[in-house]
């Protein structure tokens, strides 16, 4: 497989679904769901269908979609220094301001950083910049054990997901007018997170002031 077939493939995906969800690739604030298994597996999760809709239903937000490839076309994507894609648009991963992981299987924590790095995002929450994506994370593993991947994660939103992921990119967007990860900017964050007891804020999101 070469970088073409993997992008067909991703447009094969996407052109197969029947969805009531509008899509708007030039919204200004970009977010990637991204599911730490195959697509099948990604699609049965009813969490992940309800936050891609809620983000995408918000004028200035834009939710896609990725999932981890196949074994097979994961070594194509190895092979021809492809990093991973949203499905509805073929949008590198690193390439978005918010990427979000919903966590259900605790087996999947394995994957976390298997694809921050063929999304050529940072491994480490400690060695990300201004310039990188802010990650996120949410699901049943990120409520019930997030110390496991915390490393990898600069934020976990713990509980249910519905309405608090958009005050949070609420926040995100509107401190990214302040400038790039300014002081005052992660501030809100925190303060909103541990003012609602939602979200956990990991210190390394503390470094990166």
């Amino acid at each position: 497989m070469n970088r073409k077939d993997l992008i067909d493939r991703l447009q094969e995906l996407y052109k197969d679904e029947d969805s009531r969800v509008t899509v708007n690739p030039h919204a200004g604030q970009k977010v990637a769901i991204v599911y730490p298994n195959t697509y099948f597996v990604g699609m049965s999760n009813l969490g992940l269908h309800i936050i891609y809709e809620e983000i995408n239903l918000r004028n200035d937000s834009v939710c896609e979609r990725i999932f981890l490839p196949e074994k097979k076309e994961l070594e194509a994507y190895d092979k021809t220094k492809t990093p991973l894609m949203s499905v509805e648009t073929q949008r590198p991963m690193h390439q978005f301001d918010v990427v979000a992981f919903d966590v259900t299987f605790e087996m999947d924590y394995f994957h976390i950083p298997l694809m921050l790095r063929h999304g050529r995002v940072p491994i480490m929450g400690k060695d990300r910049t201004e310039f990188d994506p802010i990650v996120i994370a949410g699901g049943p593993c990120a409520t019930f054990n997030p110390e496991p991947f915390a490393d990898f994660i600069d934020a976990f939103i713990i509980g249910e997901g519905e309405g608090i992921v958009s005050r949070v990119l609420d926040i995100i967007r509107d401190g990214k007018m302040e400038g790039p990860r300014s002081t005052c900017y992660f501030a809100s964050i925190s303060e909103y997170i541990w003012r609602v007891c939602t979200v956990l804020v990991r210190t390394n999101l503390q470094r990166r002031r």
